[in-house]
């Protein structure tokens, strides 16, 4: 998701990940963004009363970075609660694909699904 200040005072929608995804199952918090600066923005956790300034890419604190702790912490932002439902079923979808795929020589295609299959995972890169 990309914060700009068009989004300044409004709630947004995030998910831990790495570290401060342990013992979460499937927790949703509310952020308010209070101020979107140069490198970080300025956030309000609801319903906890401090701000912090969190990296709109990896959703660790600034203090996190500092510290050398903000690689493998954070949140996941999103606009909505339906934007974080639809982020798990595609999650959900690549992995069964990449199953798929990591079982292909076991799998019996056709030609034609081979060249189905091609187009579709190239047709972006044409």
């Amino acid at each position: 998701m990309n914060i700009t200040k068009e989004l300044e005072g409004s709630i947004i929608f995030a998910t831990p990940r790495g570290n401060a995804a342990r013992g979460c199952a499937g927790d949703v918090y509310e952020f308010k963004v209070i101020k979107v600066k140069r490198k970080y923005v300025e956030m309000l956790r609801l319903p906890y009363g401090q701000p912090n300034n969190y990296c709109p890419k990896s959703g660790a604190t600034q203090l996190q970075i500092n510290a050398g702790y903000g690689s493998n912490s954070g949140y996941r932002f999103f606009p909505s609660r339906q934007a974080i439902v639809d982020h798990k079923l595609h999650i959900e979808k690549l992995g069964a694909v990449k199953d798929y795929f990591g079982r292909y020589g076991q799998c019996e295609l056709s030609p034609d699904k081979v060249s189905q299959i091609h187009s579709i995972i190239t047709a972006d890169k044409t």
